[in-house]
């Protein structure tokens, strides 16, 4: 059984969420996410997934809505932003795609969940050695060579990020 501040904080999630996508200011839309976000590293924190959470706070709370706001001042979207709500075909397209989307998703997840199979780190196993020396012994062994990828990615985005700024100041 989970723990009451688990339903507690992800009903609070779903209602922060759904206040996020229906506010016609863009910047409280990003504060409602960044309490959406507050509320999920709270969950992960009752599913004593300590370094998972802190991982929530500082990079999509932090970095990804430092982004966001930068973006949103960037386009002067404010109050007068001019919404076009789309009609016709398009909006019912777009409706079946996003349950298809949905579906795939459910799909996924349910063809790699093996409920009751036990994996290389067992929970009693996480319990002894910790979430975060659990997480770094699977990132540098089973997934060495994707983290390595995505490293050397973001790398080159740093990179070309700063080419394009020297091109722009000079």
């Amino acid at each position: 059984m989970l723990n009451p501040a688990f339903y507690i904080f992800a009903g609070l999630a779903v209602i922060l969420a759904i206040f996020m996508i229906t506010m016609p200011n863009p910047v409280y839309s990003a504060i409602f996410l960044v309490l959406t976000f507050f509320c999920i590293s709270v969950i992960y924190i009752t599913l004593e997934a300590e370094f998972i959470a802190a991982i929530q706070v500082l990079v999509y709370t932090g970095a990804i809505m430092v982004l966001f706001l930068f973006v949103i001042m960037l386009l002067n979207l404010g109050r007068d932003a001019d919404l076009v709500e789309h009609s016709g075909p398009m909006k019912y397209i777009s409706i079946i795609v996003a349950f298809a989307i949905l579906i795939q998703i459910g799909l996924a997840a349910k063809v790699t969940v093996n409920i009751g199979e036990k994996g290389m780190f067992p929970i009693e196993k996480i319990r002894e050695i910790g979430n975060t020396e659990a997480i770094a012994g699977l990132l540098f062994s089973d997934y060495l060579y994707p983290f390595e990828i995505a490293s050397i990615l973001l790398l080159l985005g740093m990179i070309g990020a700063i080419i394009i700024s020297k091109k722009r100041s000079e």
